[in-house]
């Protein structure tokens, strides 16, 4: 009798752990549910533009199940829509740890090194992204981007082939191919193909890029008119914002600029990128000790911004301390050391310091860096006629544009002051000897 009773305690114990074991795996099993539901509602808000809202439901999703790897992610693209990229690295950090194959990762880090001016390393996380995604057109042309920015021009021509051999008339590929002519030079062709691709997309990305081409080629008024149909296009793009402030400045309505930023200083708080752009248009509105305090802004929130140093050594040099502007444009240099508004910066600043040498190689940096820069290559002709012992060189730069454009007046004053220059330079040393020393006579 006492086995029996022994035996249906041990029957009535283990139904009343079984009962338990099923109820806790079907809460977890709810909770897995509702965070699923919730992420989906979360990147359907981010999509939406509702950041505040989206943020709300990653969060909620990580209090059912914490460490989810898609919830994480979600706010790593909400901080980075923000601007506030040391917290998306962060969260892309611990997605990286507890989810090694999960496929956004690569890219969005990809995009934030892009923003920050480091294009090679930006390039290596899209190729890493392309390698999970190889069928991801808009993928493949950030990674061509990524390529042209950092000077591959090979490797930018096989991933925008790649894009047009599935679609020849794809808009945002032949606005890249575009900007691949003008990287090698080929400026009448390069326009043509930009405004062709601008004229038949329906994204916004074509009329960027013919408006960053137009800029470059010294014709901001144009530029200004590209870059206003981009944002018409994606209105709440901060980096089109950011393109259209900086084409205004250059066609002289910095007031204009300065006016369509500072809303956006105040919806994106900690945007490190739009301080900085708002800094600039500051200081070419003539408020240089107001620009002093966003630049900062800028560096503080992100100190690896090149923007943002470069904005600091603008408002520096707005308040007559060179010295200090060299040093910010520095800083900005070993923060992306291919990004040519640095050494353009470098150039302006050694000019007026009156250190010639050091502002004809800063310019020579933007010219290797960025040859379809025609304004950079005329300046560093220019600089190169205020220095006699470099007059050859400037002929043959002149001889170069002049072959582009023959009837530039500008340009052709500018070849008969090198060829006046040539004259007074100094002969050059002749060199020593190198072989060995034979002493005649003995």
């Amino acid at each position: 009798m006492r086995p029996l009773l022994i035996g249906l305690l041990l029957v009535s114990l283990l139904g009343a752990g079984c009962e338990q074991l099923k109820e806790l795996v079907g809460a977890q099993k709810s909770a897995e549910q509702r965070a699923r539901m919730a992420i989906e509602q979360g990147e359907a808000l981010l999509h939406a533009g509702k950041l505040d809202e989206a943020e709300a439901a990653f969060q909620e999703a990580l209090k059912l199940r914490p460490n989810h790897p898609g919830a994480l992610f979600g706010l790593a693209s909400i901080y980075a829509e923000r601007g506030e990229d040391a917290r998306a690295l962060l969260e892309l950090g611990h997605v990286a740890l507890l989810a090694p194959q999960h496929p956004g990762p690569p890219e969005l880090m990809g995009d934030i090194l892009m923003r920050q001016g480091k294009y090679e390393k930006a390039a290596a996380r899209y190729e890493e992204a392309a390698a999970r995604r190889s069928e991801d057109t808009a993928l493949r042309l950030k990674l061509a981007e990524a390529y042209l920015r950092a000077g591959k021009e090979k490797e930018a021509e096989a991933a925008i082939d790649a894009v047009l051999d599935a679609d020849p008339t794809h808009s945002e590929a032949l606005a890249m191919r575009g900007a691949l002519l003008a990287a090698q030079g080929n400026f009448e062709v390069a326009e043509r193909v930009l405004k062709d691709a601008a004229a038949h997309a329906t994204s916004p990305a074509p009329w960027s890029v013919l408006g960053s081409f137009l800029l470059k080629q010294g014709r901001p008024a144009e530029a200004v008119d590209a870059l206003r149909r981009a944002l018409e296009k994606d209105p709440e793009n901060p980096r089109f914002v950011r393109d259209l402030a900086e084409a205004m400045i250059e066609a002289g309505d910095a007031v204009a600029a300065a006016d369509l930023l500072a809303p956006w200083t105040q919806k994106r708080p900690n945007d490190a990128a739009i301080h900085a752009a708002y800094a600039r248009a500051l200081i070419a509105s003539g408020r240089a000790e107001d620009a002093l305090a966003h630049a900062k802004t800028a560096v503080r929130l992100m100190p690896h911004l090149v923007d943002a140093w470069l904005a600091q050594g603008e408002a520096l040099e707005g308040t007559g301390d060179l010295d200090g502007a060299v040093r910010a444009y520095r800083s900005a240099a070993k923060q992306a050391p291919e990004v040519t508004d640095v050494y353009r910066s470098l150039a302006r600043v050694y000019e007026k310091l009156g250190n010639l040498p050091e502002a004809i190689a800063s310019s020579e940096r933007v010219a290797q860096l960025d040859p379809s820069d025609r304004r950079a290559r005329i300046h560093l002709a220019e600089l190169y006629a205020d220095s006699p012992i470099d007059a050859g060189k400037g002929k043959r730069l002149v001889e170069e544009l002049l072959a582009e454009d023959p009837g530039d007046p500008k340009l052709l004053a500018l070849k008969r002051r090198l060829e006046q220059a040539a004259k007074r330079a100094p002969p050059r040393p002749k060199k020593r000897p190198t072989g060995p020393l034979i002493i005649k006579g003995r």
